[in-house]
């Protein structure tokens, strides 16, 4: 009976994410199917370059779909749990300034592998990801799609995970299923390392609320600097590079101190 319940427990952590994983899929084939028929009345010269071209808007309608879905299950679980959040608004800045150093030295240190360009899906999730206008790209990557998948990982996932396993292994067990979702190694290890972080956010404070702001903080950081090109003078030399990376290792380090006290 136990083994029972514990395999209930485990696919009720796990199925959030499965069907973030269908919500997307049937955003996708209804785009599909409605591009089809726009070029059938000419409405569109080429409906798999419409759809190429739609990638982001896809993926941007999908997280607004998937925030309500799963805020609500969300706000059931924590009512069901009774548990207070802690104090967090005094911790905010630090909260920013943790994840957008640590997603620097992500990037950073992710660049400084073969990775990238061995990775073909990487290459195509990142061409896949610069379609559409910059605001529906802000909207998608900064806001969005953060919202959700903490929504998904943390809210749900982690916190389901943390009624039946010890905290320090539904950390590790929730960032290493974010860091799969993502579907190639690039943006896999990238994903686990923040999910690390948000997953330890979450159980510090308690509250979904905290690692949606870090999450946020950090894709619009990087986004930020990338669009204006500011990103691309990390790499004039290897020093600047070498002191950006030890800069932002220093104030994450200083951040984490500050929110585990």
């Amino acid at each position: 009976m136990s083994g029972r319940r514990t395999l209930y427990q485990l696919w009720r952590a796990v199925y959030p994410v499965l069907l973030y994983l269908v919500i997307q899929l049937v955003v996708s084939a209804i785009f599909a199917v409605a591009l089809v028929k726009c070029a059938e009345f000419g409405w569109v010269d080429d409906y798999l370059d419409a759809y190429l071209d739609s990638t982001t808007l896809i993926l941007l309608i999908s997280a607004l779909i998937g925030v309500l879905i799963f805020g609500l299950l969300y706000r059931r679980d924590t009512r069901r749990r009774h548990m207070e959040p802690a104090a967090w608004q005094q911790s905010l800045l630090w909260v920013l300034l943790a994840a957008s150093a640590l997603a620097i030295v992500g990037n950073n240190l992710m660049n400084l592998t073969p990775l990238a360009e061995m990775s073909e899906s990487y290459q195509e999730t990142s061409a896949a990801l610069d379609t559409g206008s910059i605001w529906v790209q802000i909207a998608c990557v900064a806001f969005a799609a953060p919202a959700v998948e903490e929504l998904v990982m943390r809210g749900l996932l982690y916190g389901r995970l943390r009624e039946i396993i010890r905290p320090s292994w539904a950390i590790f067990f929730s960032a290493l299923i974010f860091g799969i979702f993502h579907g190639n190694i690039v943006q896999g290890i990238y994903a686990f390392a923040l999910g690390i972080f948000f997953a330890w956010l979450m159980e510090r404070y308690r509250t979904i609320f905290v690692p949606i702001l870090a999450h946020v903080s950090a894709n619009l950081f990087v986004t930020a600097l990338s669009d204006s090109g500011l990103y691309d003078l990390i790499f004039v030399s290897a020093p600047v590079f070498l002191a950006v990376t030890v800069v932002c290792v220093l104030i994450f380090a200083l951040s984490f101190y500050r929110l585990k006290d």
